[in-house]
């Protein structure tokens, strides 16, 4: 079965959760080292090696800490936008921020 996202809208931001058919929860597939969560490792690296918290890098980045805090634990999938304003907050390239390898195609 493919997953679904489910479109959310939170203190004015558009986010996407990804959503288990069965029990319509975060689905485990979020527990696999997928794109989402490469984003989230590599922003969170990032910012532990700038000694920043999530609410530093959230106010540079002009976005809600709380938000910021679920791109970090790949709950929402960040705009380009967001991903650009994060990695500038950083000091980072967003090509820093992104996976470097393509996502496997699954057959269906």
């Amino acid at each position: 079965m493919r997953p679904i996202w489910q479109i959310h809208n939170r203190m004015g931001y558009l986010g996407y959760t990804l959503l288990d058919r069965n029990n319509w929860t975060t689905s485990p597939a979020m527990k696999k080292n997928t794109p989402l969560k490469i984003i989230a490792a590599n922003l969170k690296s990032a910012r532990l090696s700038k000694q920043m918290t999530q609410a530093d890098v959230a106010k540079a980045a002009d976005i809600a800490p709380n938000h910021y805090a679920r791109i970090e634990r790949a709950e929402v999938v960040p705009s380009i936008l967001t991903i650009i304003a994060l990695a500038q907050a950083l000091g980072a390239k967003y090509q820093d921020i992104l996976p470097t390898q393509k996502p496997k195609r699954r057959r269906s």
